[in-house]
């Protein structure tokens, strides 16, 4: 059942690039090339839109709507704290543009990767990195278990990594098949044993994060 369907405008060149809901489902925030606004997921209606001072490539949103972070093309990664304007622009990927972004569900931890071959998690108080993930490639897409446990970070020539967050350590790498497969989105399970990926070609996968190189068999939908 389609609730909403939330325009930007009616210029077509301002196409939504990027989306996220809030960890309790009551807001939602998309992303065109330059503005992005925040939604009431209950009435549909707009608490407002803010320009960006680059060009977004992704976005994320948490802690009930307060926290917003946004990847640019400019190599920043830019917190901000709605309810007080507050915010931190992290400087960690050497210039390169940012693609991909999440945060974790308080806000408190930010997962940035980029252009530099680098998925970085840094704290939203005063952006120190806790962690570095090195890759081979541009990373271009990444996301955090919701429970703070593990991290998922992708390449551009099928290189995808689950890391540990307790340890820093590669936990399982993907078995993926052509190098040049990329994944565009993925999802933890609440129990953080498994994860499932998309990719172009509507291809999704699921994926154990517990054994090195295991894919569980298809289920029919």
């Amino acid at each position: 059942e389609l609730l909403f369907e939330w325009r930007h405008n009616d210029n077509p060149e301002d196409a939504i690039l990027s989306s996220d809901i809030s960890p309790d489902g009551s807001r939602a925030i998309t992303a065109d090339k330059r503005t992005f606004v925040i939604w009431n997921t209950n009435n549909g209606r707009a608490y407002g839109y803010w320009g960006a001072p680059a060009d977004i490539n992704d976005v994320a949103i948490a802690d009930r709507g307060r926290y917003v972070l946004l990847g640019l093309s400019n190599g920043l990664a830019v917190f901000i704290d709605m309810d007080t304007g507050r915010r931190l622009e992290f400087t960690g990927h050497r210039n390169e543009a940012v693609y991909s972004v999440d945060m974790s569900a308080n806000g408190e931890w930010a997962f940035t990767g980029g252009n530099d071959y680098r998925g970085v998690l840094w704290n939203t108080r005063n952006g120190k990195p806790r962690y570095i993930f090195e890759h081979e490639t541009r990373v271009t897409h990444l996301s955090l278990d919701p429970q703070g446990r593990l991290a998922f970070t992708s390449g551009t020539r099928g290189n995808a990594t689950v890391w540990d967050l307790a340890t820093g350590g590669a936990r399982v790498t993907l078995d993926l098949k052509p190098r040049e497969y990329v994944i565009v989105s993925s999802a933890f399970s609440k129990d953080g044993k498994t994860i499932a990926t998309g990719a172009p070609g509507r291809d999704i996968a699921l994926w154990s994060t517990m054994v090195r190189w295991i894919m569980l068999p298809e289920v029919p939908l």
